[in-house]
Parts: structure tokens; C-alpha cells; sequence
């Protein structure tokens, strides 16, 4: 089914650019270096391949079918192993999985209710 987010991913260019968020990388001296990371809402993969490629051990989620697909041809080129995971933020049925990370780009514009 077709959603915002697939729509909004549709184009053969990548909405944000394969670079990684500025904010992610004056975050990353703040992160367990190599550690087990969550990546939420990460898009088309931006952040979660720039964090693979620097030694995380990463799983990012997505609602944008759209999205996952070209985080997936962005990990491949990148040579990374990313675990992605099609799952709504308000409904992500999380799992009791530790992880030494949590990264959210961008989610900081979600209503204050949810």
C-alpha cells in the first residue's frame, strides 16, 4: 500500500542526499563506537550506511517501502550490511533488544502527543 513517505521517496535522486546528516556526525563522538545501533526513520539509508561503514552493528527502521529499497542499493554500493526493517514509528511492535545506540533524525517534528 502506498503511503506519504513512498510517494515522497518515489524520485530516482535521493530526497536528502546519500550523505549523513551533520547532526548525526557531531553526535557520533557521543556513541559507543561499534556498538549494537537502532536506526529509526532513517529514509533511504543515509545514516544508517555512513554508521555501518564506520563499524556499527546497525538495524534501521522505515515506513517508505520506497525508502528501504534505496537504503538497500545504498548499502550494496557502500559494501555495508544494514538490517532494515519496514515498521511505522507509532506502531513498531519493538522488541526487548538492548542496544548500545539510538539514533532518530529528523523525528523531532512528530506531534508532541505521540
Amino acid at each position: 500500500m502506498e503511503n506519504f513517505w513512498d510517494k515522497r521517496y518515489a524520485g530516482a535522486d535521493y530526497l536528502f542526499g546519500t550523505q549523513p546528516a551533520a547532526g548525526l556526525i557531531a553526535l557520533e563522538p557521543h556513541l559507543v563506537a561499534g556498538g549494537k545501533t537502532l536506526v529509526v526513520a532513517d529514509g533511504e539509508g543515509r545514516n544508517s550506511v555512513y554508521l555501518a561503514s564506520r563499524g556499527y552493528d546497525v538495524r534501521a527502521t522505515d515506513y517508505s517501502q520506497v525508502a528501504q529499497e534505496k537504503a538497500k542499493a545504498l548499502a550494496k554500493e557502500a559494501g555495508v550490511d544494514v538490517e532494515f526493517v519496514l515498521s511505522d514509528i507509532y506502531d513498531a511492535g519493538w522488541s526487548d533488544e538492548a542496544y548500545d545506540n539510538v539514533v532518530a533524525i529528523f523525528i523531532q517534528f512528530v506531534p508532541p502527543e505521540r
